[in-house]
This record gives structure tokens, C-alpha cells and sequence, in this order.
């Protein structure tokens, strides 16, 4: 799968941080070396190390799926525990930090992590932009922790009811960022919930000033953060 910004699949986006802490320490290594071995030696080396590392089995824990990336967990306190990843903004580039978040979950403390994508349904490419697509969204089904890190989705309603049945169990969910915002409202429903909170304010004070109810087509678009 590719991503719309950089071009890099799901697998090099997750790996290519790695690689480069790798080399990073490589260069390091080499650097203290660097004016006892003559150039035609480190180059070759370098690029020998590189194509080690880069093939070698770190990758082996990352399982390849069309839509979403699983890691396999690591020994670790998290044993047993599945955290699913669900990326999708356009600010904060969430489709490349949850890959590494989720892989230093997996390999430093024993979570078996799966990390979602917003996806472009008719080409497959990771684009954060494409806000009507989070393929694997099922992984919420037996997941014991959601990390969510969107911003304004407007899902179908069944890639949705998997985020309600998670809520609705009462299982823990971590939201950075934009998901104060993660999904877009309808007006209806943003009506509904406004509602909502001010019933429960009456129930709770009953001296609360009534707050008149708002047609549903009074609305207006809400701004960045809500109404």
C-alpha cells in the first residue's frame, strides 16, 4: 500500500524510522573509525551494514495486510492485551507516529498492537485526507484498548458500529489531538447530544436556566472545535 504523501507502503512507513535510528548508530560507530579505514572501505561497508539491517528479522514481526498493520507482540507486561492504533488527520501526520508508537508498544512492553489507516477506497493509498475510509475497523472487536488519533471522520455506518459497540462495553480509549473532534456530527445528532448534556445539567441543578431547543436546520457549520 502506498501513502499519498511520501509514496512509502504501510510496512516502509512503520520501518522507516527504525532504519534510520539504525544507521544513525551505525554512522556513529563508523565516525569513531572513520580516519583509520581509507573511504573506498567505509562506503561499501556502510552500504553492506545497511542492507543488513534493513533485511534482517526486525521486520519479521510486523504482519502485512492490504489495509492495517499488525505487530506481534514481545515478551512484556502487556501479554495477552490487544491495543488497536486508529490514525487519520490531516495536521499531525498520525498515519506515521501510531506505526512507531505501536511497534515500541509491541517490542518494549508486550502488546499486540494493530494500527488503521484513513485509506482511499478506490486506489488503496494511505491518504489522510480521504475521511470517509478507516478499513479493519473489526480489530476493535476483541481489542482491549483503542488509541485514537483522528480528526472530523465521516465514516459509513458500518465501519461505525464497531467504534459504538467498543464504547458502548466501556473498554478504555486514549484520544490524542484532534480527536476531541474525531468524528464529524451530523446536525441531527449534534442537536441530539447538545440536548443530552443539557437535560443531564437540569437533572443535576434543577435551578439550571432551560436552554430553548434548536431546529434541527437552524444550525449553522461549526468551527474547528464544535459549535
Amino acid at each position: 500500500m502506498q501513502s499519498a504523501g511520501g509514496g512509502y507502503s504501510n510496512i516502509e512507513q512503520a520501518d522507516y524510522w527504525f532504519l534510520l535510528d539504525k544507521l544513525a548508530t551505525l554512522a556513529r560507530i563508523m565516525r569513531l573509525k572513520l580516519f583509520r579505514i581509507q573511504f573506498p572501505i567505509v562506503l561499501p561497508t556502510v552500504l553492506l551494514l545497511g542492507s543488513i539491517i534493513a533485511c534482517s528479522p526486525h521486520n519479521l514481526d510486523v504482519q502485512a495486510d492490504p489495509a492495517f498493520l499488525s505487530y506481534e507482540a514481545s515478551e512484556g507486561a502487556g501479554q495477552g492485551k490487544h491495543i488497536v492504533l486508529i490514525s487519520g488527520d490531516e495536521e499531525y501526520r498520525s498515519e506515521e507516529a501510531l506505526p512507531m508508537l505501536a511497534r515500541i508498544l509491541s517490542e518494549k512492553h508486550g502488546f499486540r498492537c494493530t494500527v488503521l489507516f484513513a485509506v482511499e477506497p478506490e486506489t488503496g493509498i494511505v491518504n489522510p485526507h480521504a475521511n470517509t475510509n478507516i478499513p479493519g475497523l473489526s480489530n476493535l472487536d476483541d481489542a482491549d484498548l483503542m488509541v485514537i488519533f483522528t480528526r472530523w471522520r465521516v465514516l459509513p455506518e458500518e465501519q461505525m458500529a464497531h467504534v459504538d459497540r467498543f464504547l458502548m462495553a466501556g473498554k478504555p480509549v486514549i484520544a490524542l489531538r484532534t480527536a476531541t473532534h474525531a468524528f464529524a456530527p451530523t446536525k441531527e445528532l449534534h442537536r441530539q447530544v447538545l440536548g443530552y448534556l443539557r437535560e443531564s445539567r437540569r437533572a443535576e441543578d434543577p435551578s439550571t436556566v432551560a436552554l430553548p431547543d434548536i431546529a434541527t436546520d437552524a444550525w449553522a457549520p461549526y468551527d474547528h472545535y464544535g459549535d
